[in-house]
């Protein structure tokens, strides 16, 4: 995230701080929300607006798969280390 903002023309400092910002205040939302966590996403997501745009690419390239098999890997490597 921080790379994407660095390519839009953000500074390094400028760019972190919007993502770690960005992060920090949906983390809040989703913790104090009695709503679930895809009910809240569905909440900010306006047919044809920028999170479908950004939700559409990452599902056309199996972003899911590939957060999923990342930590697996971290787990089989913490699990190995364990031994």
């Amino acid at each position: 995230m921080i790379e994407s903002g660095i390519e839009m023309g953000m500074s390094p400092e400028m760019a972190e701080r919007l993502v770690l910002q960005t992060v920090l205040g949906a983390a809040r939302l989703a913790i104090e929300s009695p709503l679930d966590t895809t009910a809240l996403r569905e909440g900010v997501t306006s047919k044809g607006g920028t999170t479908e745009a950004a939700i559409s690419h990452l599902g056309d390239n199996d972003y899911v798969r590939l957060v999923i098999d990342a930590i697996l890997a971290a787990r089989d490597c913490s699990e190995q280390l364990g031994e």
